[in-house]
């Protein structure tokens, strides 16, 4: 599958990509079709942060159907869930 060998699934929000490494992982996707924005706090706990894009990342959509059906919707849990997981926590730096 596509990203399978990425060191990481969860990404950087786009405005904040600043190395040509973390430019290059994310344009390793074969088409936007592969990966999908997601909310940080979803619009469930948080609706006015519903069109921040600080509050989001691009992650892979599998991942995102995960989050989902797992009913995560803050921060906490987002960053719980990445630790569990084993995915990258850098977006929480930000």
């Amino acid at each position: 599958m596509i990203g399978d060998n990425l060191p990481a699934v969860i990404y950087y929000p786009l405005e904040k990509i600043s190395t040509k490494n973390e430019l290059e992982v994310i344009s390793t996707f074969a088409k936007d079709s592969d990966v999908k924005f997601a909310h940080i706090e979803s619009v469930v706990v948080n609706p006015f942060k519903a069109l921040d894009l600080d509050n989001g990342v691009i992650i892979l959509k599998n991942i995102h159907a995960n989050l989902t059906r797992l009913n995560i919707h803050t921060f906490e849990q987002l960053y719980l869930f990445c630790k569990e997981n084993h995915y990258s926590t850098d977006w929480a730096n930000y």
